[in-house]
């Protein structure tokens, strides 16, 4: 079996003559314009005849591209078929064939597909977004945790299902902040829990051989250029491995992993380190600040929708919230169940601390303020409860599973509440993770 590389959690899988390109990210930026591809992503177009089968694994842009998808040719799209976890598999295929795209095949959770000749794939799905992939052959098998959360239960299933997992792919860094106090401390521990994560299931799976990738990618705006700092580099994963004996292959967009040959990662490490060093120098935009009056508008339009869809006595859990808005050099309140919004006096103690254009998606789309998460454009400073209420609130609306009783008892809605739920028990032996302080202590020094 062949790995290469192409950007982010997008690589090429070859085995027995198929070929599976997973999650294609080529060009542009995601999460409200604030992440950018770092490096450069390596893929030669002239392969695209070559390709069998596109997976997506979830539908956040970083994975779900749709500007690549759509960017790649008719024949291409006419010829390849698309697989995608049994999660709403049908919104996702409806988009695909609004770019032209014509073969779909649901992957079923913990099923085994054949791919042709003698190789199969294989879905495991996680928590209620993330899915992985197994790509099984007589000679090995590889998975991809990607974005997913694992705990000891899934590995012992996937290793169940699978009989054994001979290399992983998976993400190394920091993906979310939800913007807690104190800073450096939340995103230090953060970041070592992400190592800690990696070699948890590296272990708990069996695995030879363990690939970081699918944090290809750096914060490209002014406001959250700060979390660059606290990243993982692939060095970082290098030599947490090498101290614990455990098996690590890095590579490079455009290299090449091939599961019957020894893996040398200097050439990939020395390529990585250069390219951090310049990673100061790379341009960083700033939003164009929003006037106050369509973020207004748009508040009143998304508290409408929340008053039709849900309850009053749950919208009354809901405090003001103060926000402080820097470019507008303006303090802000507003209010759910009270449907309003109006500037304050600017001495008044702020709740959170954001830029105009990041408040107004979050009221403009449904997903805006779970945006805020992945884009790291806020600060919380006051009143974390409320505004984890508020959270919450947001996340169920995005998910389309409304409170009103004509609403609470439609089947997507159970479905919705159902996987949250296993998701809450499948997740408590991830919250004891063993912080190592080397790790800690070379984060601080890097943000020194």
């Amino acid at each position: 079996m062949k790995v290469t590389l192409v950007s982010h959690a997008s690589v090429v899988i070859e085995t027995h003559g198929m070929r599976v390109w997973t999650d294609p990210w080529l060009t542009g930026k995601v999460f409200n314009e604030s992440w950018s591809l770092f490096p450069p992503p390596a893929f030669d177009r002239s392969k695209l005849g070559g390709i069998d089968y596109l997976w997506i694994s979830h539908i956040h842009p970083d994975h779900f591209h749709v500007p690549s998808l759509n960017s790649l040719p008719a024949e291409f799209k006419r010829r390849v078929t698309i697989l995608f976890q049994d999660n709403h598999a049908e919104r996702l295929f409806h988009v695909l064939k609004e770019c032209g795209y014509q073969n779909f095949q649901v992957l079923r959770h913990r099923q085994q597909i054949a791919l042709g000749g003698r190789s199969a794939v294989y879905c495991y799905s996680a928590g209620t977004l993330d899915s992985c992939l197994g790509v099984i052959e007589p000679e090995g098998t590889l998975f991809n945790i990607n974005d997913s959360r694992l705990n000891a239960t899934d590995c012992r299933r996937v290793r169940s299902d699978l009989g054994r997992v001979d290399t992983v792919l998976s993400q190394f860094s920091l993906a979310v902040y939800n913007g807690f106090q104190p800073r450096e401390s939340h995103l230090r521990r953060g970041a070592v829990a992400v190592l800690e994560k990696i070699f948890r299931n590296h272990q708990a799976l069996g695995a030879k051989v363990t690939i970081p990738f699918a944090s290809l990618m750096r914060f490209s705006l002014a406001d959250n250029r700060y979390m660059n700092t606290f990243a993982n580099h692939p060095r970082d994963v290098w030599d947490y491995a090498q101290k614990r004996a455990l098996g690590v292959a890095i590579l490079f967009p455009g290299d090449t992993y091939d599961s019957s040959a020894r893996c040398d990662s200097a050439a990939a490490l020395a390529k990585y380190d250069a390219a951090y060093e310049t990673i100061d120098q790379l341009p960083y935009d700033t939003p164009a600040a929003m006037p106050l009056p369509p973020i207004k508008e748009a508040f009143h339009l998304m508290v409408r929708h929340l008053h039709e869809k849900y309850p009053s006595p749950l919208l009354r859990m809901l405090r003001a919230v103060v926000v402080k808005l820097p470019d507008l050099n303006k303090t802000v309140a507003f209010s759910i169940p009270a449907d309003s919004f109006s500037e304050v006096e600017s001495s008044r103690p702020p709740d959170l601390i954001m830029s105009s254009q990041p408040l107004h998606l979050c009221f403009f789309k449904p997903y805006g303020l779970q945006t805020l998460s992945s884009s790291a454009q806020h600060t919380v400073v006051r009143n974390r409860a409320n505004w984890r209420i508020h959270r919450a609130l947001f996340a169920l609306n995005n998910a389309q599973a409304y409170g009103r009783l004509k609403y609470l008892l439609s089947g997507d809605t159970l479905r919705y509440f159902g996987k949250r739920l296993r998701a809450a028990v499948r997740y408590t032996d991830l919250t004891t993770a063993w912080i190592r302080l080397p790790y800690v202590y070379r984060l601080k020094r890097r943000a020194n």
